[in-house]
C-alpha cells in the first residue's frame, strides 16, 4: 500500500509539473525557471518538491488575470540573453535564458540547463548567446517566408557579459583553454560580421532574461514581469 501511495504521488507531481510547463512555455514566462527546476525532480520528487509545486499554483491563483499584452510597435527584434553559472548544485551545469521581443511584445522565451559544464561565466554566457542566435535566425526565416521585410541589422542581441560580447565581436579571442567552444564563437562571430545580429551590452539589472536563469526576489520579479510584457487586465483598462 505504501508503494502504491508513492507511485500515485509521483504521477500526481509529474502531472502538475507537465501542466505548469505547458503554461510556462505558452503564456507565463514568469514561472518558467521555477518549473524547469521542479522538472529535474520528476522521477523522484520529495515532499519539498510537492510544496514548491503547490506554491507555484498559489502564485498563479493570485495572478490569474496576468497576461501577455501585444501592442502595435516597431518591426524590430530585440533579444536579451543571460546565464547563471554552475547553477545546478548536483551537476554544476549552468542555466541559459533568453527573451525575444518583436517591437514591444515578447514573442519567444526559454530557460534550459546547458548540456556541458562551463568552465567560466564567460563560457556559460557564450553558450546562451549561441542558442539565442539560433532562435533569431529562425524568426528571421519565418518573416522571409511571410514576405515581411525586416532589416536584419535591427536584430539586437543584449548581454550583460562584456567578455562574451568581445568574443562575439572579435575584439578579443578565446584563450587556449577555451578552444573547445571555438566553433560556437565563430558561429556567433559570423552572424555579427554578416550584420545578421547586432550585439551590445545591457546592465544586469535591466536584463530581462535574468528572470529565466534563477529565482529572483519579489521586487525584482515584479519588475521583470512588466519587462516580459505581462500585465493585469486592470492595468490595461486604465
Amino acid at each position: 500500500a505504501e508503494e502504491n501511495k508513492d507511485v500515485v504521488q509521483v504521477e500526481l507531481f509529474q502531472s502538475i509539473v507537465g501542466s505548469l510547463m505547458y503554461l510556462a512555455l505558452r503564456t507565463r514566462p514568469d514561472i518558467l525557471v521555477a518549473v524547469v527546476i521542479l522538472a529535474r525532480f520528476s522521477q523522484s520528487p520529495t515532499t519539498y518538491c510537492h510544496r514548491a509545486a503547490k506554491r507555484i499554483l498559489r502564485y498563479l491563483r493570485g495572478f490569474m488575470d496576468l497576461a501577455l499584452v501585444y501592442k502595435k510597435g516597431s518591426m524590430k527584434f530585440e533579444t536579451f540573453v543571460d546565464s547563471d553559472y554552475a547553477a545546478d548544485t548536483h551537476t554544476r551545469k549552468s542555466t541559459s535564458g533568453w527573451v525575444i521581443k518583436f517591437g514591444d511584445a515578447v514573442v519567444a522565451w526559454n530557460s534550459k540547463r546547458q548540456k556541458a559544464v562551463a568552465l567560466s561565466t564567460c563560457e556559460a554566457e557564450y553558450h546562451a548567446l549561441t542558442e539565442a542566435s539560433k532562435d533569431i535566425l529562425h524568426f528571421n526565416r519565418i518573416l522571409e517566408e511571410l514576405d515581411i521585410e525586416v532589416d536584419r541589422k535591427c536584430s539586437k542581441l543584449r548581454s550583460d557579459n562584456i567578455s562574451a560580447i568581445n568574443w562575439a565581436t572579435g575584439e578579443r579571442a578565446p584563450k587556449k583553454r577555451a578552444k573547445h567552444i571555438h566553433t560556437k564563437v565563430h558561429f556567433v562571430r559570423d552572424l555579427v560580421a554578416n550584420e545578421e545580429i547586432d550585439i551590445s551590452y545591457v546592465p544586469s539589472e535591466e536584463n530581462t532574461a535574468d528572470v529565466l536563469t534563477k529565482p529572483l526576489g519579489s521586487i525584482k520579479h515584479d519588475l521583470m514581469k512588466k519587462k516580459l510584457s505581462l500585465h493585469t487586465l486592470a492595468e490595461e483598462e486604465c
